[in-house]
């Protein structure tokens, strides 16, 4: 159901509000979250409310044009793998041109190699969005700034990625990656790389 934002305003009252823990809807209790506040996503500012997009509420993580602090929302490990092919659909909204110079990720593995399935904006060409699945593939349709839906099909050499409904025609294989656990806004590695800037709305 919709986010109660007037409950969510309520709580906040005059102070930034920050979400801790992402549910999950399937039943599946493959809950998101996070413990350090300030690695929190941001939804609530104290000064002008809910953070939105298209009158939506939406998750902020690494502030526009700042690549700092790494900002995410780690799952615990599944309890079955994800494996290929799986279809991944997110709404999420991308920041202000010349700010995904080391790349972007809007959701990445947490386990390694072999577990890894990535949607991301590559760091060579920050505006093209790319899969990665044990190997990378990239698209040639650039991301625009703003909301943005995306549907990632990863499916070795079938994989696919449509931007707001249209297919970007990404050739190559994405490889064989599972996924047992999903990190929200971030590349896995750390060291504030692949830092998503901009908001998150659903995945």
């Amino acid at each position: 159901g919709e986010l109660d934002t007037v409950a969510l305003a309520d709580h906040c009252g005059s102070n930034d509000g920050f979400v801790s823990k992402w549910y999950d809807q399937s039943g599946n209790t493959n809950t998101a979250a996070q413990t350090v506040t300030g690695s929190m996503p941001k939804i609530y500012d104290g000064t002008t409310g809910v953070v939105t997009e298209n009158g939506k509420p939406e998750m902020q993580f690494s502030p526009d044009n700042n690549n700092l602090p790494e900002k995410k929302l780690i799952t615990g490990n599944f309890t079955s793998a994800i494996t290929q092919p799986a279809t991944f659909f997110s709404v999420q909204r991308k920041g202000p041109a010349g700010i995904t110079t080391k790349g972007a990720n809007v959701f990445d593995g947490t386990a390694g190699a072999g577990n890894r399935m990535a949607l991301f904006l590559p760091a060579t060409s920050p505006s093209y969005l790319g899969l990665f699945g044990g190997n990378i593939i990239t698209s040639t349709t650039v991301m625009a700034q703003g909301q943005n839906t995306v549907t990632s099909l990863f499916n070795g050499s079938n994989s696919a990625i449509y931007l707001n409904s249209v297919d970007t025609s990404i050739t190559g294989s994405v490889g064989t990656d599972s996924l047992t656990a999903l990190c929200i806004g971030t590349y896995n590695g750390g060291n504030d790389l692949g830092n998503w800037q901009g908001g998150i709305q659903e995945i």
